[in-house]
């Protein structure tokens, strides 16, 4: 690194709380030996490791199909670079500034590691899950830093990258493209974790799973795949399971999409498709390019902005979610889990709704056209409409177009995550499992974010990796208290399975009969019971 170079990351690392040494740190692995960095981080030394490859990588002949197990590699890898993302199809407006666009890339298969000073004894471990639908998204966030987790907490963080969209969730139930090879990913990351985490000072028998969304949603994953077995011991679930009806398909679907996907590039015709020539359909995919094959397939699902996604009845997935939740199908395992308080606004910035409808006061629209945008805005996040559930909400609106439109994304929250979160909680508490819920209700007095939209999906996450607490003047007072609390609930969590409040009050577990979640805010801590019970009990009918 050149000293410029150097200065310039001093500057702004300092600006974040972080400084750094710049001191090379090599750990050995059992592929090889790994460079990495020491930073200081609120006082205390953390070794940072970034962009360690977990598989070989995924091109060529091995797209579409499951990871292999990388071995060996020569020399001293380096991994201070963290930079490295799938390759995705492009986002626009603010979704860039929600999800940090990169050079994407199908060689990507790489994890980062943090880990606080090394000790005899080995520490806790956290694996983080980013989310973004299945198909877009990085571990490489500024919101997914672990430094500052594993510099408080005393826990070892690592976070993961795995094959996005057509390249990571392309069922076409044979062995060139088995489907959920993004999933497979994550537990090949996670068995890598296993084998190797013992040199960054973590145990990996305390491992933990985190994601939030559609990481969350993979996390859920991971609990129902006898794939995933004994490569984790506790979950943190973050706005996401399972349940979600709009994020999961059959193979059918899932072949629907890649037929209509391999037309538009020309690799398939009336008489040679997915379903009746699948290989030679699927050699032809090998040789387009991945960001075509991306960019296509965001066409060719609009509306729909969350194309390719998991299927079930396959090696990763043997049941639907649901029935094996019911059947008890699923590993024993103490969840953390929880949503935000207003789940359903992010569908106004992802992707960018029309500025008229995000104004606070809507006066420059008029019902009829707020009514087709909002639907429009929620829609995209949805696979197909219930006419009598959007009917059941909006008829509460009457003329009051601020009503409607709050109506609508409440519509979206309680359909994508506040009744799946609620459905999955209960089933897994059941056989006894541990299950603690939380509502996120913090909203920064410096938010970007329109006050109408309160606290959006995904709002949570750099509180719970503590990092308003390095952000100086971006943050205010109250966000670096937050940031402790949650950051301390995830490491109490994480170290003894009962998350901590930071006082005497004990955290209720939450069972079908006792449905109770803390509402997480400032000074004011509270047991919520039944959140959205009334509407939950409408949406059983379409889980």
């Amino acid at each position: 690194m050149h000293a410029m170079d150097k200065l310039v990351l001093f500057i702004l690392l300092l600006t974040l709380g972080i400084c750094c040494y710049c001191n090379d740190v090599i750990t050995t692995v059992a592929q090889g030996k790994v460079r990495g960095k020491k930073i200081i981080v609120l006082d205390n030394t953390v070794e940072a490791y970034t962009g360690i490859p977990y598989a070989i990588p995924p091109v060529g002949k091995l797209r579409f199909q499951k990871p292999r197990r990388l071995l060996k590699w020569e020399g001293v890898h380096d991994a201070t670079q963290w930079d490295i993302a799938c390759v995705q199809a492009p986002v626009a407006n603010l979704t860039k500034k929600v999800f940090k666009r990169l050079p994407g890339g199908e060689d990507c298969l790489v994890l980062n590691v943090w880990s606080p000073t090394k000790t005899v004894d080995l520490k806790p471990v956290v694996v983080w899950i980013h989310g973004g639908g299945f198909n877009y998204g990085t571990s490489v966030h500024d919101v997914f830093n672990g430094s500052v987790l594993a510099a408080t907490q005393d826990v070892v963080v690592s976070s993961i990258n795995y094959r996005l969209g057509i390249l990571g969730f392309l069922d076409a139930d044979v062995p060139e493209a088995p489907g959920n090879v993004g999933l497979f990913d994550q537990a090949l990351a996670l068995s890598w974790i296993q084998e190797n985490i013992h040199a960054f000072g973590g145990d990996a028998r305390r491992v933990t799973i985190m994601g939030e969304s559609a990481g969350s949603m993979s996390v859920h994953a991971h609990i129902l795949s006898p794939v995933s077995d004994k490569l984790f011991q506790r979950a943190i679930m973050m706005s996401g399971t399972m349940y979600s009806i709009d994020f999961i398909d059959t193979t059918h679907e899932s072949m629907i999409k890649g037929n209509a996907v391999a037309r538009a590039v020309g690799c398939a015709t009336d008489d040679t498709d997915l379903v009746s020539s699948p290989v030679q359909v699927l050699n032809c995919l090998r040789f387009k390019s991945a960001e075509e094959l991306c960019l296509v397939s965001s066409e060719v699902g609009s509306p729909s902005i969350f194309v390719f996604l998991p299927t079930f009845h396959n090696e990763f997935l043997p049941k639907r979610p649901i029935s094996a939740m019911q059947r008890g199908f699923f590993k024993n395992v103490d969840v953390l889990t929880g949503v935000v308080t207003e789940e359903g606004t992010f569908s106004a910035v992802y992707p960018m709704a029309p500025a008229e409808i995000l104004d606070e006061d809507l006066n420059d629209v008029d019902k009829e056209t707020l009514k087709t945008a909002v639907r429009r805005m929620v829609g995209s996040w949805l696979k197909y409409e219930i006419p009598e559930m959007v009917e059941y909400y909006e008829e509460a609106a009457y003329d009051d177009k601020q009503l409607l439109r709050r109506k609508n994304v409440e519509r979206l929250g309680d359909r994508a995550f506040y009744c799946p979160n609620i459905q999955f909680a209960t089933h897994h508490a059941a056989p006894g499992n541990k299950v603690f819920s939380y509502i996120f209700a913090h909203r920064s007095r410096k938010s970007v974010f329109k006050k109408w939209m309160g606290v959006p999906h995904s709002l949570d996450i750099e509180y719970f990796f503590g990092l308003p607490q390095v952000y100086g003047e971006q943050s205010t007072e109250e966000d670096k208290r937050m940031a402790m609390l949650t950051a301390n609930i995830v490491g109490s969590f994480v170290k003894t399975g009962i998350p901590s409040l930071g006082n005497e009050t004990v955290w209720p577990t939450f069972s079908g009969g006792h449905q109770v979640a803390i509402k997480l805010q400032l000074d004011d801590l509270q047991e919520v019971h039944g959140y959205r019970h009334e509407q939950c009990e409408l949406w059983k009918n379409y889980f």
